[in-house]
């Protein structure tokens, strides 16, 4: 699975295009935190579920949070995607 921008903007629950630059800079944003976190190597047009999730929510943060300098550390995605994917196992 892959993150785009309609995606993101059916999660945040987005009708109007008026925020499509600063949300896909989120993404882009997310994908940066994501090759640094979890591997170099990520193929972003084949995503597993639990990394989308963990992603998606991580932009959703950002995204109610813009405009606010107190943001947490990215390190959140890699936290999201331990909560999912070990969520997903029990």
């Amino acid at each position: 699975m892959q993150i785009t921008l309609d995606l993101t903007k059916k999660y945040l629950r987005i009708m109007t295009n008026d925020e499509d630059d600063i949300i896909q800079n989120f993404i882009s944003g997310v994908e940066i935190f994501a090759k640094h976190y979890i591997s170099n190597n990520i193929d972003f047009a084949n995503l597993p579920q639990d990394l989308v999730n963990a992603m998606l929510d991580h932009i959703a943060f950002l995204y109610e949070n813009r405009g606010n300098l107190e943001v947490q550390t990215p390190s959140r995605i890699t936290y999201v995607y331990k909560k999912y994917k070990n969520f997903r196992l029990i």
